[in-house]
């Protein structure tokens, strides 16, 4: 736009003009004036007017060159001055410098562009002066200045106890000036005497500061020099410690020396809260420490100064600010109405908003804006946004701001844009803001806003992540000059960007050069709480070393952070940090103090603090508070997101405490408790650690002793584990598998009192041993747990061997089980186990035939440590004894037991008792043996014993009478086996039903007594599978009542059905004779002697009774046919019956079996009408044998079978030693997280620009013609 097509319709402004700049001219004379001027001033006046100041400055810079008149180079230099204060690089200095020349010149000082320029000028420069200040207003005072005297002591000997105090008397130590020490030849006091006496110095300045610096102190700033270690104390209280042992406040002692070297060429600057200072007087103490006695050098200087906050500008700035307001005035009472009077008075605004009042300048400049041109709005527009922005009202400012659109870099004004991007980062669109930082932040703008705008635009790409990009645009060259609160803060951001970037070191220098030099509190803070995070960062990607040394830094950064007390979002954020930290560093009990400030309140953050706090108190071991306060925030926030979590962690607390717990009564409730809370956890959303809350929900179920459902639960875990690919997941998981094996074993274990077929028990142990092999070579288990499992393999081993019929499959497991347990013996670091094992490889070698190794293996539990200390002592000595009994060796077996009772425990005293009457049975000496045994069943606590000890008793009986047992005995043993049928076990009780039922059958004729006999044969029958040989038993004993109650066919068909379901020789022998004797009870002679002579064709068996009565029943069998020549023959074989196989129990009663065979024989040779007949005499021949199973190895057990096996799995859980989760925080506040729009401040003024053209044209033109018109 040209002058020409714009002058004439805006008469008025020109007038005007002319009344401000030429009193007595009129437009005519301007205009003939205007013609006199140089062609270069004209295009300058055109370029103006145009807005195209840099052509303009350019045209006077060239018609200044050319040498000028004096009067008309001072006007060109003035219309120069007007335009270079609105170029973004205006330099004020020169500019101040150019108004004092042109200060005193005629025409000029007194004109209203000079007055304006100058009332600029003073404006900028009070701006620029207010911005350096800082927004905080903090200035740095020196309290202890370099060189001054200070009082010192010698370390010669320890100081007085209160000599950090005020009030301590320092009369009497030496003076010098500072620096102290020796060596270097830098120091003002030289002490000559230290090298190779003492190692400490300790130093005491005292000052004084009034009341009124006291109350505005914001920090302290100690500036030391030292070599190598110092303590720095204000009025006893502790400032700072470097490289000196001990923690913040404990005293260090005089002849103590520095934790290492360090020079003191550099002055290093600390600082420190200033909540110790007090009005009046106060006493900087130090106590200076040398890395070693000998040392060549020692040195301590130090100097203080106090950071308080101004109350006003300072004065400079003020007067400037008056300055400006005074030459702005006058330059407005020369402008009476018109443009330049709107642009002064906006400036005037301007100098209002700089004062800090902002509401009286808002209502002006909405004043103005309603008079002003379109271009002057512009600029009110933008002051306008700024004073909203500076209120947080953004959306208001954003709204003024959107006025000026379109943006554009090289048409938009710089501060309209970074406002614009600050209004965009605020609302959170940080894109948006990002485009308009990038147009500030770009070349060719004014350096404050360049520099404010690669701030901010780091801060928001660290928003958004991009942190490679926000490092290089925050990087600063190095500078030696002291950094402003601005460099500082950039720094800081700078150290983010480098976190975010996971380069931890170097952001953690940034951060700490931050904390040294920041004046302002609440920045000091900050830069510590990023000091903090970034150590702890790096200590959870350190080594052992590293850890401890950065576990360290990072709580006293915090720690020191939070001292500084600043804002409450800060204050907290470190609270949380430190917190967070120190459960990382397992610092429980500090970390449950520091929680317990932050629980405070029902909100959610007060939940995460009171949640953090349960974690603490679990590292401690103080579980029981722990599950107390789990509960109760799961009641208070029922509908949390850490709701699993809590419950998770309740579960956790009552499993721990239960198995810490020595009250076995208190551990039941416990465990319930804890698998409440784990099946809860697992019902909630959001548990993140399932598959560890199901493994410990497993294991609270195996100390519960509920087998079936902890089995369930950890199968699914194991599955689950082996088929995870976190490592934490599979370390805390890795003992499902030896659990489970653990289990398998003890369902697969077939003891007397198991009721599991031989094929349940191969399958159990079967699945033991996969279990248990895979779980031996888990190298996440703990070692001690894997020898158990070990161990138990062995053990799974050779029962599965006992199962197996395949005598080659037999030899295969049975030589496994012995190369397991033979690699366990010698693991004697693991003692508990290796000495089962022991016990275990001998009974492994028994089964073998290694029955000499056996015994002599099982031999050091009598004399060797640790076996004979063992808690597995006495049942190994059981079980030597009884290999002693097989071998014969019964004075050894004795000599063995009466060992036993004095080392083993209480529970197996029992079954020492018990072992020990059997071996007297073994030795002929049954009277004993029944005496024992009596003694035995009455002092018996449980069911099991007792059925055990009545077995042996009714075993000891003979078949017709009980003997020695009384009835009331007799059916003392019946109730017990009908009413505790679970604590017998099947097997136990099926064996007293069966011995029962045979004295019960013994000379029993139809009635209430044969009724109950059958009735027990029946009960019996329907408990076990149809070849076991007690059903057998109980058929041929069955037969035998019906014999004698004169049912000779329906007897018959029992002995059929016992000869089908035989599975051995000596079982099918007795039910041909059962048979044999059954035919001829039905008079049915041929048919029996047919049975009874091919059974006596048979090749004999070993037991001499069989053979007795089958020769008695073929002596009657002759006689009947008309034989009596075999008849005799027979009878002289039967003889008076014969001793059982085992060769030390008869079979029957020899009396009673002399007087039967002897009746029998006359019966058969002269029959008698009024005696039984023969056939119902032969039937008690039936009842006659006591029927012994395949001889069994007999183990006793201790009582509570299943209280033993919780002890174990207790003991195998305190092995685990289970320990809490590690503290999962909430989603962590990255750099990401901080909300830098709210800490970069915006700056204490609004950027110039926005002057409309035609202002800057007509006056510049009105200066240059000015002089013209006056030629």
């Amino acid at each position: 736009m040209s002058r020409s097509a714009t002058f004439s319709p805006r008469v008025s402004l020109v007038v005007l003009a002319a009344a401000f700049c030429l009193p007595g001219a009129n437009p005519p004379a301007l205009l003939a004036a205007e013609k006199k001027v140089p062609v270069l001033l004209t295009r300058a006046i055109d370029s103006a007017w145009e807005g195209d100041l840099q052509s303009s400055r350019k045209y006077l810079r060239t018609f200044l060159s050319t040498k000028p008149a004096a009067e008309l180079e001072r006007k060109a230099r003035l219309a120069s001055l007007l335009l270079q204060l609105e170029s973004p690089h205006a330099n004020l200095d020169q500019a101040m410098k150019m108004c004092k020349a042109l200060q005193g010149e005629p025409g000029i000082s007194e004109s209203f562009a000079f007055l304006y320029c100058r009332g600029l000028v003073y404006q900028r420069l009070g701006a620029r002066s207010l911005a350096e200040e800082g927004g905080d207003q903090i200035s740095l005072d020196q309290l202890i200045v370099q060189a001054a005297t200070w009082r010192y002591f010698k370390g010669v000997a320890a100081p007085p106890a209160n000599w950090k105090k005020t009030a301590f008397d320092a009369a009497g130590w030496l003076e010098g000036k500072m620096g102290i020490g020796y060596g270097d030849k830098d120091d003002a006091t030289e002490l000559t005497d230290m090298q190779g006496k003492y190692p400490s110095v300790f130093l005491r300045y005292d000052f004084d500061i009034s009341p009124g610096v006291a109350a505005r102190a914001e920090s302290l700033r100690l500036r030391v020099r030292f070599d190598d270690g110092f303590i720095a104390s204000l009025n006893g209280s502790e400032l700072v410690r470097v490289n000196m042992p001990g923690r913040r406040g404990e005293e260090v002692a005089h002849d103590v020396t520095a934790n290492g070297q360090h020079e003191g060429r550099t002055w290093e600057d600390y600082i420190v809260a200033a909540e110790g200072l007090v009005s009046g007087r106060n006493t900087l103490a130090i106590q200076a420490h040398n890395y070693t006695v000998p040392s060549s050098d020692f040195s301590i200087d130090a100097t203080l100064s106090l950071a308080a906050r101004r109350e006003q500008p300072d004065a400079r700035t003020v007067t400037l600010f008056a300055g400006a307001h005074q030459d702005l005035t006058a330059a407005a009472g020369l402008a009476t109405t018109g443009t330049p009077q709107l642009q002064v008075a906006t400036e005037l605004v301007v100098l209002k908003l700089l004062k800090g009042r902002l509401e009286e300048a808002g209502w002006e400049l909405l004043e103005l804006e309603r008079v002003a041109g379109e271009e002057l709005k512009k600029r009110i527009t933008y002051l306008r946004a700024w004073i909203a922005f500076q209120g947080d009202r953004l959306l208001e400012a954003g709204r003024l701001l959107s006025r000026l659109a379109p943006f554009e870099g090289g048409r938009s004004s710089p501060g309209a844009l970074y406002l614009m991007g600050r209004i965009h980062h605020g609302l959170g669109e940080r894109r948006e803001a990002e485009a308009f930082y990038r147009l500030v932040a770009g070349e060719g703008m004014a350096t404050p806003l360049r520099v404010a705008g690669r701030q901010a635009l780091g801060a928001v790409l660290i928003e958004l992540g991009e942190y490679s990009a926000a490092e290089k645009i925050l990087k600063e060259p190095a500078s030696r000059k002291p950094p402003t609160a601005q460099k500082l803060l950039g720094r800081l951001l700078h150290g983010v960007a480098l976190l975010g970037d996971g380069r931890l070191s170097s952001a953690r220098n940034d951060f700490l050069s931050v904390s040294r030099a920041a004046l302002d509190p609440e920045l000091r803070s900050r830069a510590l709480f990023w000091a903090g995070h970034c150590s702890v960062l790096s200590w959870e990607k350190g080594d052992a070393w590293l850890r401890k040394r950065l576990s360290v830094a990072a709580v006293d950064f915090l720690d020191r952070g939070l001292h500084l007390e600043p804002k409450p979002p800060l204050r907290r954020r470190l609270r949380v940090e430190l917190g967070e930290a120190l459960l990382k560093f397992d610092r429980f009990a500090e970390a449950e103090k520091v929680w317990g400030r932050l629980s405070g309140g029902g909100d959610e953050a007060a939940m995460e603090a009171a949640y953090a706090r349960v974690v603490a108190l679990q590292g401690q071991g103080e579980y029981s508070q722990s599950a107390t306060l789990a509960r109760q925030l799961v009641t208070l926030y029922p509908s949390s997101a850490r709701r699993g979590v809590l419950l998770q962690r309740r579960g956790d607390a009552l499993l721990f405490n239960g198995i810490a717990q020595l009250d076995a009564s208190a551990r039941p409730g416990l465990f319930e408790g804890a698998v409440a809370a784990y099946e809860q956890a697992l019902a909630s959303p959001g548990l993140e650690a399932r598959l560890t809350a199901r493994f410990r929900l497993g294991t609270a179920l195996l100390l519960l002793g509920k087998l079936q459902a902890a089995r369930e639960v950890l199968e699914k875990v194991a599955k689950a584990a082996a088929q995870s690919s976190d490592d934490q997941v599979q370390a805390r998981t890795a003992a499902a598998q030896g659990l489970l094996g653990q289990l398998y074993l003890l369902e697969g274990e077939r003891q007397p009192g198991g009721a599991l077929s031989a094929a349940q028990a191969a399958q159990n142990l079967e699945k033991a041993e996969k279990y248990l092999a895979e779980f031996r070579r888990d190298s996440n288990a703990p070692s001690q747990l894997r020898t158990r499992a070990e161990l138990a393999l062995g053990r799974c081993h050779r029962l599965r061997a006992e199962l197996l019929a395949d005598p080659a499959e037999k030899k295969k497991l049975l030589d496994a089980a012995r190369a397991v347990l033979s690699i366990t013996t010698r693991r004697l670091e693991h003692s508990r186990s290796a000495v089962r094992a022991t016990l275990e490889l001998a009974r492994t070698e028994a089964r073998v035939g290694r029955k000499p190794q056996a015994i002599q293996r099982l031999a050091v539990f009598k004399v060797r440590s640790p076996w004979k200390e063992s808690d597995s002592a006495g049942e190994a000595l059981l079980e030597l004894a009884r290999l002693q009994k097989e071998a014969r060796q019964y004075s050894e077996a004795q000599q063995t037991l009466k060992l036993a009772r004095s080392l083993s425990l209480p529970g197996w005293l029992a079954g020492i008792h018990f072992e020990a009457a059997r071996l007297l049975v073994k030795t002929g000496k049954a009277g004993e043996a029944r005496d024992s045994f009596l003694r035995l069943y009455d002092g018996a606590t449980s069911a099991r014993t007792r059925g055990l000890t009545a077995l042996e008793l009714l075993r000891l009986e003979p078949g017709r009478h009980p003997g020695g047992l009384s009835e009331k005995f007799v059916s003392g043993v019946a109730a017990l086996a009908d009413t505790r049928r679970d604590e017998l076990g099947a097997e136990l009780r099926a064996d007293l039903l069966l011995e029962l039922a045979r004295l019960g059958a013994a000379g029993a004729r139809p009635g209430p007594r044969s009724d109950r006999t059958k009735k027990t044969l029946t009960t019996l029958r329907s408990m076990l599978p149809r070849d076991d040989r007690r059903v057998l038993a109980s058929l041929l004993y069955e037969s035998g009542l019906l014999v004698a109650a004169g049912r000779p066919e329906a007897a018959l068909a029992l002995t059929v059905d016992a000869y089908s379901f035989s599975r051995s020789r000596e079982m099918e022998d007795e039910a041909l004779l059962a048979r044999g004797i059954c035919l001829l009870a039905g008079e049915k002679v041929p048919g029996a002697l047919k049975v009874l002579e091919e059974l006596a064709a048979a090749p004999a068996p070993e037991d001499r009774s069989f053979n007795s009565r089958l020769a008695l029943c073929l002596g009657v069998a002759y006689t009947r046919a008309g034989d009596p020549v075999k008849a005799r023959e027979s009878f002289s074989r039967a003889g008076d019956g014969a001793p059982g196989a085992n060769g030390a129990v008869a079979l029957f009663d020899q009396a009673a079996c002399k007087k039967l065979t002897a009746r029998v024989r006359q019966l058969s040779l002269k029959p008698d009408d009024n005696a039984p007949e023969t056939p119902v005499l032969l039937a008690e021949v039936l009842l006659f044998p006591l029927l012994r199973p395949v001889e069994k190895p007999l183990r006793w057990q201790v009582e509570n079978r299943a209280g033993a096996a919780r002890q174990d799995f207790l003991a195998m859980a305190r092995l685990l030693e289970l320990k809490p989760l590690p503290f999962e925080a909430e989603e962590k506040a990255r750099p990401t997280g901080e909300n830098w729009a709210e800490l970069i401040p915006l700056s204490a003024a609004p950027a110039p620009g926005n002057t409309p053209g035609s202002f800057l044209g007509e006056t510049v033109r009105r200066v240059l013609v000015e002089g013209e018109a006056d030629e």
